[in-house]
């Protein structure tokens, strides 16, 4: 299968006052780190990686990555409100100046977009669910149990996406984020998917990230158990909701 682009979505210095991992030099260091790994899983994959704070990478991935085909922008978000409304609010701005300005997403029917300082170990698997408009992870509770399950909100840090899907479905979703008053762009996808009825859109495994989280300092990493415990949850997913593929 010929991949699509991977776009990572980069602030290096942070307006959002939220996150633990605020220091610059230590962001840039995990980001490294993401890519690097990303690198070994497909080394010949064409990547993006978007800086909304107006940091220039591309110096950077030329030392450390010279052989990887990597596109570096960078440009300045508005500061004032990501530092307002929250760091969805900079990321649907950072993923809206990729694609009207990267070569690559400009050439390509379809992206993979992921947070930077994250990766997926088991992408390859992912990727064979592929339903050519979108397919993502989410969060669900009440799963296991006797009774209706709930659709807590759409996992933004890493998904596949048809370009003029996204631009048409998710390109102003960013527009309603509020963190203050708990309107994440998680809940802002998950409000869109649950109007226009959206079926067979979530991943049937768990995407398995590792990384760290810049707000919380979380290591996304599960272990075995952990993991094991979310593609059980998928496998009765699978059964009870017709939001998971099938395929």
């Amino acid at each position: 299968m010929h991949l699509p682009p991977l776009l990572i979505t980069s602030a290096i210095t942070i307006a959002d006052q939220q996150p633990v991992i605020g220091d610059p030099d230590e962001r840039l260091r995990l980001t490294l780190v993401a890519i690097g790994k990303w690198l070994e899983l497909e080394p010949e994959i064409q990547m993006v990686i978007c800086d909304g704070s107006n940091f220039d990478l591309s110096t950077m991935m030329r030392s450390h990555f010279p052989r990887a085909n990597i596109e570096c922008l960078h440009f300045q978000n508005n500061a004032t409100l990501v530092a307002k409304l929250g760091k969805g609010y900079g990321e649907g701005e950072i993923i809206n100046y990729a694609l009207a300005h990267s070569q690559h997403l400009q050439a390509a029917n379809h992206f993979i977009k992921c947070t930077s300082k994250v990766w997926i170990k088991n992408f390859a698997a992912c990727m064979r669910y592929w339903n050519g408009k979108f397919i993502c992870n989410a969060d669900f509770s009440n799963v296991t149990k006797f009774k209706p399950y709930t659709l807590n909100h759409i996992d933004t840090r890493f998904f596949i996406v048809d370009k003029t899907f996204y631009r048409e479905t998710f390109a102003q979703a960013y527009l309603q984020v509020n963190d203050p008053q708990r309107h994440t762009i998680e809940q802002c996808f998950k409000n869109i998917v649950v109007e226009k009825k959206m079926q067979a859109f979530i991943l049937p495994i768990w995407p398995a990230l590792a990384g760290f989280a810049g707000s919380t300092g979380e290591d996304y990493e599960l272990s075995r158990l952990g993991i094991f415990k979310e593609d059980f949850k998928r496998l009765v997913l699978r059964w009870r909701s017709p939001l998971v593929a099938q395929k």
